[in-house]
């Protein structure tokens, strides 16, 4: 496995006063997380409009990680996204929400 380092130009602390925003669903976890980080202005766009982003998008109502990026890309929130595993962790076949998704996911991922 391949070690990856904090780079040197991040940022040690940034605090941010956030709003909570409690998901609707059993799928948008993250989405409530992007939505939590997003400008007020950007929140409510993404709110009114949430189904169509998400389908144009192309995740529709199955949301991994790297599609939470794509969501803080469109908003321009700088990140900096960092994983241990490349595509679908095969761990996840066992559990029973993400069973039926998987397969499609693997292919998008």
């Amino acid at each position: 496995m391949r070690r990856v380092g904090v780079r040197s130009d991040a940022p040690q602390k940034h605090h941010i006063e956030l709003l909570h925003y409690r998901q609707k669903s059993n799928w948008d976890c993250g989405v409530s997380c992007v939505l939590m980080v997003l400008p007020n202005k950007h929140r409510q766009h993404l709110t009114k409009n949430l189904s169509k982003i998400c389908r144009s998008e192309g995740f529709n109502k199955s949301t991994w990680t790297i599609d939470l990026c794509y969501l803080l890309k469109k908003y321009e929130v700088q990140h900096v996204f960092y994983t241990v595993t490349i595509g679908v962790h095969e761990g996840y076949r066992a559990n029973s929400f993400y069973h039926q998704i998987l397969t499609k996911a693997s292919s998008s991922l």
